[in-house]
């Protein structure tokens, strides 16, 4: 698939998954290469090329479809910026979960390959308010032990 093909596909991707919440989709490449939104969420972040040899187009499916979670938009009216990077890896873990968690419930089709991306990543309540998420995150912030978010959960959206 050429970049072109991908960028158009991965649109009609995350339009139909979010019903229509995201609408668009942008390669990105370089340092800033992952899964995301952009400022307003209603633009899919694609890492081009896939972050891991062995992805598939359903694996970019995957990483579409935590994006497209309701579960950012609840999360983006936090001062994010203003998290330790340890707390905002926390809340990127913790999101999604709570992403995953929407994934099961809206396109439970995907999550044998979600499963196989993520490995032990457990999905949380999809209904979980940002207020929640946050609380959950910094919980597990406090805890011991390194914090590693999956490149398929992806960047935190940014507050507009």
């Amino acid at each position: 698939m050429t970049p072109g093909e991908l960028q158009r596909h991965s649109a009609l991707i995350a339009a139909a998954l979010s019903g229509r919440q995201r609408d668009d989709a942008r390669l990105v490449t370089g340092k800033r290469r992952s899964f995301g939104l952009n400022a307003s969420r209603a633009v899919v972040h694609i890492p081009f090329p896939l972050p891991a040899e062995g992805w598939s187009v359903r694996s970019l499916t995957c990483g579409i479809a935590l994006q497209c979670a309701p579960s950012k938009d609840r999360i983006a009216a936090y001062p994010l910026d203003d998290l330790s990077p340890r707390e905002r890896r926390a809340v990127a873990v913790v999101e999604g979960r709570v992403a995953l968690g929407w994934v099961a419930r809206h396109w439970a089709g995907l999550l044998p390959e979600c499963g196989w991306l993520l490995g032990d990543v457990e999905p949380a309540d999809p209904d979980m308010d940002g207020a929640d998420v946050l609380a959950a995150a910094l919980d597990l912030a406090r805890e011991r032990g390194p914090i590693e978010v999956h490149p398929l959960l992806g960047r935190l959206p940014h507050p507009q």
